[in-house]
Order: structure tokens, then sequence, then C-alpha cells
């Protein structure tokens, strides 16, 4: 009898001790992320060439290029804007350049930015997103056309303006 007594109590012990017990649980998890900021990693055309014919005033310029080296992430040209070099004078395109004085120093230059061109001396457009957004491991080119006066003595590599681009992340 001890022996089934026993066994009795050992096999209510086991259902007693299998049996699960479950409660249900609200409380929130919080889930954190950890991303490194996005550097803007574009590379832009370092320098541009102008040159013109003697006797002719038109100018033939290259263009710059603005090359998105990102895996992910657009890239806006907000802004494209220039500067004279000293001793040069930006003017606007419809100035009369073959009435000018020789070795005047004066350009004048319009950027060309997909739909959008403009007088590099008036304010710069508003772009459309179609124009200005560089996707990622896409380019964008922006085109100028430039006048300048005549010269007396060939001009050679003369630094004349200096081109601003302004970008931002999209």
């Amino acid at each position: 009898m001890k022996k089934k007594i026993l066994s009795i109590v050992c096999v209510l012990c086991m259902m007693v001790s299998t049996s699960a017990v479950a409660f249900a649980d609200d409380s929130n998890v919080a889930a954190y992320m950890t991303i490194p900021a996005t550097a803007i990693d574009v590379s832009v055309t370092e320098s541009i060439d102008m040159t013109a014919a003697a006797n002719s005033v038109d100018l033939t310029v290259d263009k710059v290029t603005v090359t998105n080296n990102s895996a992910a992430g657009v890239i806006n040209i907000d802004k494209v804007a220039a500067t004279a070099a000293t001793g040069w004078t930006l003017v606007e395109a419809t100035t009369d350049f073959k009435s000018l004085n020789a070795n005047a120093q004066k350009l004048s230059l319009t950027p060309t930015l997909g739909s959008s061109t403009w007088d590099i001396t008036k304010t710069c457009p508003t772009f459309s997103a179609a124009d200005s957004n560089v996707g990622a491991g896409a380019s964008k080119d922006i085109t100028f056309t430039g006048k300048t006066g005549i010269v007396t003595t060939s001009v050679n590599r003369v630094q004349a303006a200096s081109i601003v681009l302004t970008l931002s992340l999209a």
C-alpha cells in the first residue's frame, strides 16, 4: 500500500509540475535604431574652359557635371551662381560685346539646367525636381554659353570667374 500511495503522490507531483501557467502582458518594448548620418558624396567638375575664335565675341564653354557617388539618396542642385575673378566683371548677356573697348575684361554666362536657362547676373531660378535631382549613381550636366569682348593680345588659361553650386540632400 505504501508503494501505491507513493506512486500516486509522485504522479500528482509530476502532473502539477508539468502544467504551464501563462499570463497575458500588454507591456511595451522599445525598439532602438542606430544609423550613421549620410554625407553628401558628389563629384563636381573642377574647372571649365572658355574659348573663343579670333574676332568673335562668342565663347565655347565646357559643361559642369554633378555626379552623385552615393549608393542611396538624392542630391539636389539648389543654386548656380558665379563671381567674377579679380579684374573681370560679369555683365548681362544682352550687353553689346562687339562695341566694348578692347581688353574690357567683361564676361557674360548663361547657364542651362534642364528646362531652366537664365543670365548668371540675375537671380537663379527655382528648379523643378526633374531638373535638379541627381539620383544615386547618376549625373546631371549644367551647360553654359558665354560672351566676352575682343582682346589685343592672346588670353591663355586666365581665370575669369568662379562658378558656385549649392547642393543639398533631398
